[in-house]
């Protein structure tokens, strides 16, 4: 969990009317669990190296995939399998 404190300080036009006043308050902060969509992809001609489709992940979350295998890799015949691993932005 990370936690922002704020301070206000009020400092009034007319200090005979009004009094000067500050403030503080914190503001816990939990995490989040983003959800990650990898629809399954269409099969792929053998030789065919990996692009963007089907390295199309998406996130609730901002951030960027890492894949593995990576674009431009060459698969072996047969089903495999592949890691979509999210880096999410911090805010």
């Amino acid at each position: 969990m990370r936690v922002f404190k704020y301070y206000v300080d009020f400092t009034p036009t007319d200090a005979n009317q009004l009094y000067v006043v500050t403030g503080t308050t914190v503001n816990p902060v939990n995490k989040a669990t983003p959800t990650v969509t990898w629809a399954t992809p269409a099969a792929i001609t053998y030789g065919t190296a990996l692009e963007c489709y089907p390295l199309n992940a998406t996130a609730s979350v901002g951030g960027t995939f890492v894949y593995t295998p990576a674009a431009g890799a060459v698969l072996n015949r047969g089903s495999q399998s592949s890691l979509s691993t999210l880096l999410p932005q911090m805010p």
